[in-house]
């Protein structure tokens, strides 16, 4: 910066908002939120920001200089969407900013995203936003989407819908995910059409580990039952 400090370093407090108050760009403003002395400049120069990729550069980069009151009146600055990307890169930022991004977001097909391309060092984020989704719909779409199984069953879980529990059974990627949305399936109608649809899908013999089989016996045991 030169021998001259500029104003909004003054100690000055009023010196240092006035100069904030007059400055209009955008990454300069971002500057002055990460190295402003005052807290009271840093926050100006935060409620003055408006472009989203200067806010998401600049909370990405915050790890460097803590303030999470700051922080978190940054992100609260950001849309869902872009809210968002911080979450599913976790290291952007570090684990605070990805846990108060994560707070600020509750449309069911961003959580669902952030289900499906959290990464395993985010797991405990990914199970969180399935906790969110109330939509079997968009559960039932997690599940079709997504090579977790573990957040794929807790998704399952959830759902009532038993057609949404079929689609789920029928476009899972794993076994134990559609072996686990079977189970939830008491409807002989829809077990009959995963049955016919899935013949031939699964060469294991061991039928605990064959969605196809798995549901051949549990039409069996249901339709004994009625």
């Amino acid at each position: 910066m030169g021998l001259f400090k500029p104003a909004w370093m003054s100690v000055d407090v009023v010196k240092a908002l006035k100069a904030v108050e007059k400055e209009t760009d955008q990454k300069k403003l971002a500057e002055i939120a990460n190295l402003a002395p005052n807290s009271d400049v840093r926050y100006k120069a935060i409620e003055k920001l408006t472009d989203q990729s200067v806010i998401i550069d600049f909370v990405r980069a915050s790890k460097r200089h803590i303030d999470s009151a700051r922080d978190k009146l940054a992100l609260g600055k950001l849309t869902e969407a872009n809210l968002a990307k911080i979450v599913v890169n976790s290291g952007d930022g570090g684990v605070f900013i990805a846990n108060t991004a994560f707070e600020g977001i509750s449309n069911e097909p961003i959580l669902a995203d952030i289900a499906k391309r959290s990464l395993d060092s985010s797991r405990h984020i990914a199970i969180k936003a399935v906790t969110r989704i109330s939509s079997d719909n968009i559960l039932a779409d997690l599940v079709t989407s997504s090579a977790h199984s573990e957040v794929c069953c807790m998704a399952i879980k959830k759902m009532r819908d038993e057609s949404a529990l079929l689609k789920a059974s029928l476009g899972a990627h794993h076994a134990d995910t559609a072996i686990c949305a079977i189970n939830r399936i008491n409807s002989v109608a829809l077990l009959k059409e995963y049955i016919n649809k899935t013949e031939g899908w699964y060469s294991t013999p061991m039928r605990e580990n064959n969605p196809h089989l798995v549901a051949v016996d549990r039409l069996k045991r249901l339709s004994n039952t009625n």
